[in-house]
């Protein structure tokens, strides 16, 4: 079973990332343009225009514990702010937990 999936929500469907900023950590997804060629997390927070990652459907996590300390449904984080940023599914892909 391949982790590609080529069908028509999952192409245009949100990514999933994890981003930590200090000892938090925050989940959300994040809207990739519908264009193959910037539809990588990656080209969306290397935008040289973007100073702040919008993200929906959001899990605030303590870093240290991994425990739930808030949900959101909107949350704009600083890039700036930002240690790191792993993305947990990219559109087009499964994830690896499916």
């Amino acid at each position: 079973m391949t982790d590609y999936d080529d069908s028509p929500d999952a192409m245009h469907g949100p990514a999933r990332v994890q981003v930590e900023v200090g000892s938090r950590v925050i989940v959300g997804d994040i809207k990739t343009p519908d264009i193959a060629y910037k539809s990588r997390v990656s080209d969306v927070v290397n935008d040289q225009d973007r100073r702040f990652l919008p993200l929906v459907d959001v899990e605030l996590l303590d870093g240290p514990s991994g425990r739930v300390i808030g949900r959101s449904q909107f949350v704009l984080v600083r890039l700036d702010a930002v240690d790191v940023i792993t993305p947990l599914r990219e559109p087009g892909h499964r994830s690896p937990l499916d």
